[in-house]
């Protein structure tokens, strides 16, 4: 189960590959002073985001930091170099990178020449730690359904800077000496402060990749009783003329699983999940409440619905799955339509007279209309009555029947009036 939820959490990964187009320029002809050359080197950065099925991605800003490191004290490491160290190594910068996304299936704007006004003073081997700005630290102002979990990955990049006279600068970046590594880190003992970076060569990677989670709950609107993330409804056709019972109770069996990313983030979706009947021909009377029990992510619930009545569930995270049965009472046959997103061609299903209508399982989208309203994901039950013949005499046909009966009285008389006749008329035997 838990191998299914991972698959079903992180069914959509959008890849942002941002050509965050780098180039470690080269250097000025005098140590100390910002290169501004074309740069010799080219470098890039990955950013990935990762959401449950049918979740869209909102517009978005990402920002990555790089602090320079230099060699620990006991020699085990690397750790950051201080703001006022006036040994080796000598202060080299790199300025932050940035880049925005916005949503528009898997493009991302791409922003380049994020290296542009690095700084090295000399020829050497350079390291730096490459980090993105998380949570508060970040620009984005996402709604207080919106999680965006940050990325808590740590890079080093080494660049080696060579001396080249005969370049129109006397330095320039290796494009062959710039390599990226996971590191290792540990919290330095006391009274030392921050951390140290250690790696070894499997710790290289190709690329620097950074991955963040996005998922959305899905409110319904406070202004119709009736909207919620998923609806599961319950209509009786073809009731004209008909002499089916619309009180017949129908009963139902759901399970919903929530994706396993809207529970890992900062803020877990916790519920409780319970879902709400609605009476549509009553004015949208509420009925009952239906708890869904169970332990996350997987909940279930069993309840009965009839004519005119739709199960409304509360806020739940785009990407929540889930599967219906409904249990098919005598002389009905059904129907079964799955809209999601809008579109009611999702999913068709069709049972026989008493046969049950158990559908596949689905994903609920976040997906907006045109107006900013929710495009809708439901499940929709139509049964059709059976009239049974009856066994007994009609009502209609009382007169002709009771025509036949009165002529075979008549017919019975007249056969015992000749027959007495008949009788009376035969010569007596002495």
């Amino acid at each position: 189960m838990k191998k299914f939820l991972s698959r079903m959490t992180f069914a959509v990964v959008v890849a942002l590959v941002m050509s965050l187009g780098v180039a470690l320029p080269a250097l000025a002809a005098e140590a100390g002073t910002p290169a501004t050359s074309t740069p010799a080197a080219e470098f890039g950065i990955t950013k990935q985001i990762q959401t449950p099925a049918n979740t869209t991605i909102p517009d978005a800003d990402f920002h990555f930091t790089f602090t320079q490191l230099m060699p620990s004290p006991d020699g085990t490491g690397y750790v950051v170099r201080p703001s006022g160290h006036t040994g080796a190594p000598s202060a080299a910068s790199i300025p932050n990178a940035s880049t925005s996304f916005t949503y528009n299936g898997a493009n991302a704007d791409v922003a380049g020449d994020i290296f542009d006004g690095a700084n090295f003073p000399h020829a050497g081997d350079f390291v730096f730690r490459v980090t993105e700005l998380r949570g508060a630290d970040s620009t984005n102002n996402f709604e207080d359904n919106e999680h965006m979990t940050y990325s808590n990955q740590v890079f080093v990049i080494i660049v080696r800077v060579i001396n080249a006279p005969t370049d129109a600068d006397p330095l320039r970046v290796e494009p062959s000496i710039v390599v990226a590594v996971e590191p290792e880190v540990r919290a330095q003992e006391a009274p030392a402060t921050g951390n140290v970076y250690t790696w070894v060569d499997a710790d290289k990677v190709d690329d620097i990749r950074f991955i963040n989670v996005f998922t959305r709950d899905i409110v319904p609107d406070p202004t119709d009783p009736t909207s919620g993330p998923l609806t599961i409804s319950k209509t009786i056709g073809e009731i004209q003329e008909s002499s089916v019972n619309l009180l017949t109770d129908f009963t139902f069996e759901a399970t919903i699983t929530v994706p396993q990313a809207a529970l890992d983030r900062d803020i877990p979706f916790e519920g409780p999940v319970t879902a709400t009947i609605i009476d549509t021909l009553d004015g949208n009377a509420v009925v009952r409440p239906v708890p869904f029990t169970g332990t996350l992510p997987v909940l279930t619930a069993d309840f009965e619905l009839r004519h005119g009545q739709v199960l409304v569930f509360p806020t739940l995270p785009a990407g929540t799955s889930f599967q219906v049965t409904e249990r098919q009472e005598d002389n009905f046959s059904g129907t079964a339509a799955i809209t999601i997103a809008g579109d009611s061609t999702a999913g068709s299903y069709t049972s026989p007279v008493g046969v049950d209508i158990a559908t596949r399982t689905y994903s609920i989208s976040d997906a907006l209309a045109a107006d900013d309203s929710l495009l809708g994901n439901s499940a929709d039950f139509t049964n059709i009555y059976h009239e049974s013949p009856l066994t007994g005499l009609m009502l209609t046909s009382m007169p002709f029947v009771i025509a036949l009966v009165v002529a075979a009285l008549i017919l019975a008389m007249m056969v015992a009036s000749r027959s007495r006749r008949r009788i009376e008329e035969m010569p007596i035997a002495y």
